[in-house]
């Protein structure tokens, strides 16, 4: 018993020690510190297997695959087979010595192709390079003249809207008057259907913002040390000095540019701020042609800032609001039926904008918070600039489901949505934006007719199909009264948008479900509305006409017997609905045709009466071989040898 006492008394000894305040306090330590090194042992042995896994991936990456596709370059440019059903392959270019030429994310497809996509090898003429990336072996072609300038299919391409000839389409880079012709510049990719890496710039030129061609790209991405140089994005002016064109482009490596280009064709980036380098925020650059100053826009999350420079060198901050205006657009004006004073207007790229002023050392904001000007599917609004009658006009790039297209077996995505004529008016609630129809598209307009199918219509929650208004490439002029109502809706096919009169808001539906909500400015106007609704194969445009708002909607609208819809909440007057077909020719043209066919049918008729006019010669020369076969009496030897005889005289 003494000897268990003893055990047990010892071992409560020791627990008290063991357990006492300060071997309490030393044990936590001795864990803590055992803790801290298996913690670092744990993140160096992740460090170890994370470096040699990425070594062992990057040298597996810097060699040509087993199955890569050996190639023997013979002209400057690959054609890549690409296909919008495929699913996204890391495409790689490869040459001989496993150095990497290439490497994106693409369509890349072994069957029957949508489109090519070029690739630039002219530094590899004349030796093997190996493509990987694509199961099996995809149909590449060489040439030296990539098709620039002529889609590879054209199903269903837009009637009045430009798209990208392939692949993506990305923000504007500008849109100018140029050189007696439009140029529209903007992002594209053609080895995706989706917003990625890397960009070109693309071109195209036309005459009137209605009907485009594509010219070759005036930026390639380049690629070195194992990635690519491309724009993100900026815009352009002209400079009245040397009437050359002059870009300010952010770039990936977050560099902001100036450069100038005489003719679109190529451009030199002469200088390079880089006080104003990092971020992804596209640039807007602007000549204020009364201050004799260029102006340089760039916004953030939190904050617009404003440069302004004397030689396109030098550049001093002249302003800065706090909103979230993260793609900026300026442009100068006069105040509709104003006394002349202008004002500028900070257009955004999601279709909100400010009212400010301009003293030539500090702008000033006089929009209290940023109004709404262009709703729904946008992104990229721009003002255009060069405009030769002085218009301001603005137009956005229309987003399109990209998986849908690609499931319908198109070749692009996106397109520029018609330019609107913008005006600054001074309403009752202060200097508002209005927008009101670009007048190049109203002469391709036809002759409107009734869609509505009767003289006019009154319900009540309900939605109606419109009986003579199916298919696309048409306008739609709607007057309705708005007085009873609590919602109005209005759809093509399977999207619609609608106006919630108590919230002040526009909503966007596709199929059963809300896209995106966003509130108006101020409210619409009760009693009668009109609205022109502009509608192509993959974009729904809406103008309501009192100037307050323009809706898009980008979808496929290429069923041609998709239905349009109107219904609302609560009661509704209907009191007219035309339809417009949108025509592939102008007025002015189709007057020039019929005057063509008149003077040819004029030319024609008068050919026939001078033939008609003179006398023939076959029936003369057949009449005596008629007349002496059809003589029932032979003529006599003598009469026959009479004609032979000298005269009497």
């Amino acid at each position: 018993m003494r000897a268990g006492g003893a055990f047990f008394s010892g071992t409560r000894q020791i627990k008290k020690i063991f357990f006492s305040r300060k071997i309490r306090r030393a044990r936590l330590d001795i864990f803590r510190a055992v803790y801290e090194l298996l913690n670092r042992m744990k993140i160096f042995f992740s460090a170890l297997a994370f470096t040699i896994f990425s070594a062992a991936a990057f040298a597996a990456s810097e060699k040509p695959q087993p199955d890569a596709l050996k190639i023997r370059v013979e002209k400057d440019w690959l054609l890549l087979p690409m296909k919008g059903v495929e699913n996204y392959s890391k495409t790689e270019i490869f040459d001989a010595s496993g150095n990497l030429l290439f490497s994106a994310p693409a369509l890349l497809t072994s069957g029957s192709p949508d489109w090519r996509a070029p690739v630039n090898v002219s530094a590899q003429k004349g030796s093997d390079i190996f493509l990987a990336g694509a199961k099996g072996a995809p149909s590449v072609f060489q040439t030296d003249n990539p098709p620039w300038t002529k889609p590879f299919t054209d199903r269903a391409r837009p009637l009045f809207h430009l798209t990208a000839k392939e692949g993506y389409m990305g923000s504007l880079c500008g849109v100018l008057h140029f050189g007696g012709k439009w140029n529209a510049l903007f992002l594209n990719n053609p080895y995706s259907m989706n917003p990625r890496a890397p960009y070109f710039a693309a071109r195209a030129v036309g005459d009137d913002l209605t009907r485009w061609s594509y010219e070759p790209p005036l930026y390639m991405p380049q690629f070195a040390g194992g990635k690519f140089l491309y724009p993100l994005g900026g815009s352009c002016d002209i400079d009245p000095a040397t009437k050359a064109a002059v870009l300010a482009w952010r770039f990936s490596d977050g560099s902001l540019s100036i450069g100038k280009s005489a003719n679109l064709k190529s451009a030199e980036f002469f200088s390079k701020i880089e006080s104003l380098a990092g971020g992804e925020a596209a640039p807007d650059i602007f000549f204020d042609k009364e201050k004799k100053l260029w102006i340089l826009s760039i916004g953030s999350d939190s904050a617009l800032k404003f440069f302004a420079s004397a030689n396109l060198k030098d550049w001093r901050e002249c302003g800065k609001f706090d909103v979230d205006f993260d793609a900026p657009s300026l442009a100068k004006t006069h105040i509709a039926g104003g006394d002349g004073s202008l004002k500028y207007v900070v257009l955004n790229g999601d279709g909100r904008y400010l009212v400010a002023d301009f003293d030539g050392e500090k702008f000033s904001q006089i929009s209290p918070a940023p109004l709404r000007i262009f709703f729904g599917d946008i992104f990229g609004v721009r003002f255009l600039r060069g405009v030769p009658d002085g218009r301001l006009l603005a137009a956005a790039v229309v987003s399109q489901p990209p998986d849908l297209l690609r499931d319908v077996g198109q070749s692009f995505v996106n397109s520029m949505s018609m330019p609107f004529e913008m005006r600054l008016a001074d309403a009752s609630v202060g200097l508002r934006l209005r927008a009101s129809l670009l007048r190049e598209i109203s002469e391709y307009f036809g002759d409107a007719t009734d869609a509505l199918g009767m003289p006019s219509m009154n319900f009540r929650s309900n939605i109606f199909t419109l009986p003579d208004a199916t298919g696309n490439y048409f306008a739609l002029a709607f007057t309705f009264n708005t007085d009873y109502l609590d919602a109005f809706v209005l759809g093509a096919g399977i999207s619609r948008f609608g106006y919630n009169r108590k919230f002040g808001t526009f909503y966007f539906r596709r199929v059963e479900t809300i896209r995106n909500i966003q509130k108006l400015s101020d409210p619409l106007p009760s009693g009668y509305l009109n609205v022109l609704v502009l509608l192509d194969s993959y974009s729904y445009e809406a103008l309501f006409l009192n100037g307050a708002a323009v809706v898009f909607i980008g979808d496929s609208f290429i069923n041609p017997e998709q239905q349009i819809k109107i219904g609302a909440k609560g009661g509704m007057y209907v009191d007219k609905v035309s339809r417009i077909p949108i025509l592939s020719t102008t007025q002015k043209q189709r007057g020039e045709i019929a005057k063509r066919r008149l003077d040819a049918l004029e030319r024609e008729r008068l050919a026939n009466e001078q033939r008609a006019a003179q006398p023939s010669l076959q029936p003369a020369l057949q009449a005596p071989a008629q007349t002496e076969a059809q003589s029932a009496t032979p003529a006599s030897p003598a009469k026959k040898i009479k004609k032979f005889l000298p005269s009497k005289k």
